[in-house]
């Protein structure tokens, strides 16, 4: 390693580390304080990538299956970690795409919610999109996962807890995605209590899981993100085109294969807990520093 590159990172990651000490110290009451939440939010978020599990090893069955991957000939979409990927490897309309859905989805998760408050985001900008396929996806743009997405803060991990709870009863996990997938991806949270917030419980289910990352569970790596924790949650929603202003219409996910026109696209929410949040915005030129500089 360059003596420069080292001293650099050395002393960007010391700047976090003092910055991200309010990081721990937060971690630290939440891991005595709520000790069983934390349990049963691990247990949820299990609980979905089992069904994802599933899912990657229903792709790859089959000999015939195994050999046209083994060709290059298809291309899995639910990768190790159990993220699926987008449909579309092309960047332009990828962009296309979170160009008409953001604001219907921000509108959607915004009536759809039951628990904290929704902060909409902007659509990624399409230099940090490059950045990231180039450092971390091998150049595969069909992982961008997070052009549309938004922010939901919650008050403690009781709330985020409730939150997943009703993040399962009202969509399923990864479904449509393959015929064989005998139980259609439908997930129901054990021993949930029913929903108390104020969100819209929809007749109809209009979000597919493609992945979900705890960054509650105590056995995550806090130095990957300088200390910072959050539950991240991918989902892919079906919609056809408007006519009015160049918008969209959210498909119901039993009308997938029925609505012509259809298309798909993975959009993110990030579940935050008050405190990370306050501490994250403090935060962000110095990880955007140490992020560069590690090349992330």
């Amino acid at each position: 390693m360059p003596v420069m590159y080292y001293l650099k990172l050395r002393a960007i990651y010391e700047e976090l580390e003092e910055k991200s000490n309010a990081f721990s110290e937060a971690w630290n009451r939440m891991r005595r304080n709520e000790a069983d939440m934390l349990q049963r939010l691990y247990q949820l978020t299990r609980q979905v990538n089992s069904l994802l599990l599933v899912a990657r090893q229903t792709e790859r069955r089959g000999l015939g299956r195994k050999a046209m991957i083994l060709m290059g000939l298809y291309k899995p979409r639910i990768s190790k970690r159990l993220k699926m990927g987008q449909r579309s490897n092309d960047i332009e309309l990828l962009y296309k795409e979170a160009q008409q859905l953001s604001g219907p989805f921000q509108d959607f998760v915004a009536r759809w919610n039951a628990h904290g408050v929704v902060k909409q985001g902007n659509i990624k900008t399409c230099s940090r999109a490059l950045q990231k396929v180039v450092r971390s996806y091998e150049r595969d743009c069909s992982k961008l996962t997070d052009l549309v997405r938004c922010s939901i803060v919650v008050k403690d991990l009781t709330e985020l807890t409730r939150w997943v709870e009703h993040l399962m009863r009202t969509s399923e996990v990864a479904f449509g995605y393959e015929k064989r997938f005998p139980h259609r991806g439908k997930v129901q949270p054990d021993g949930a209590e029913e929903s108390e917030g104020e969100g819209v419980e929809l007749s109809k289910k209009f979000m597919s899981i493609t992945c979900i990352k705890n960054r509650y569970d105590p056995a995550y790596n806090k130095h990957e993100t300088v200390g910072y924790r959050d539950v991240c949650v991918c989902v892919e929603v079906g919609y056809i085109k408007s006519s009015i202003m160049n918008s969209c219409m959210l498909v119901p996910l039993s009308e997938w294969e029925t609505t012509e026109g259809l298309h798909r696209h993975i959009c993110e929410m990030q579940v935050i807990l008050h405190d990370m949040y306050s501490l994250k915005s403090g935060l962000h030129k110095s990880y955007v520093q140490f992020r560069n500089t590690v090349v992330q």
